[in-house]
């Protein structure tokens, strides 16, 4: 189990699209399909990032002094018969307006936070052919501005990334 969480954190830590893989540039609203290579070779994912809003307000936390919270609501569907189980966040990157890019090995006040329900944040399993909508949210200092959502799944050879346009509910 180490060994899988260590393959995640190394996964999300690079940022970078591995190895010349082309990126698909998409818009709030449109799917991207995912292919695991590494821990669930037969993981075929297809994500819709359907709203992002920043800020949000939490029911759950309050944020930090300096930093605030967003979230990314995103449908993800099982497009095979096979279970996944996997954590979403561990394969994501923010992208900044300067070009930075964060994601879960960033230190400082840059993290995941389960900030709105349903949550995809933690461990979860989507059983084939399952269809799951909830929130991927993140806690960021006040001064980061982003422009982009970038997703890879598992190192896999699909990379993608939303252009975000800023809401606030």
């Amino acid at each position: 189990m180490v060994a899988l969480v260590s393959l995640g954190l190394a996964g999300a830590a690079g940022g970078q699209p591995g190895g010349g893989r082309s990126e698909t540039k998409l818009r709030i609203g449109q799917s991207a399909t995912f292919r695991g290579t590494q821990t669930v070779p037969r993981a075929k994912l297809r994500f819709t990032l359907l709203a992002y809003v920043d800020p949000v307000r939490s029911r759950l936390y309050r944020p930090r002094e300096g930093t605030r919270f967003v979230a990314f609501k995103l449908r993800i569907a099982n497009l095979t018969r096979h279970r996944w189980q996997g954590t979403v966040a561990s394969w994501a990157t923010l992208v900044g307006r300067t070009g930075r890019e964060y994601d879960v090995t960033t230190p400082g006040h840059v993290q995941p936070w389960a900030v709105k329900l349903p949550a995809l944040n933690e461990g979860m399993t989507i059983e084939g052919k399952q269809t799951v909508v909830g929130y991927l949210g993140w806690a960021l200092p006040k001064g980061i501005k982003l422009r982009g959502f970038r997703y890879q799944l598992e190192l896999g050879p699909d990379v993608s990334e939303w252009k975000l346009v800023r809401r606030a509910f």
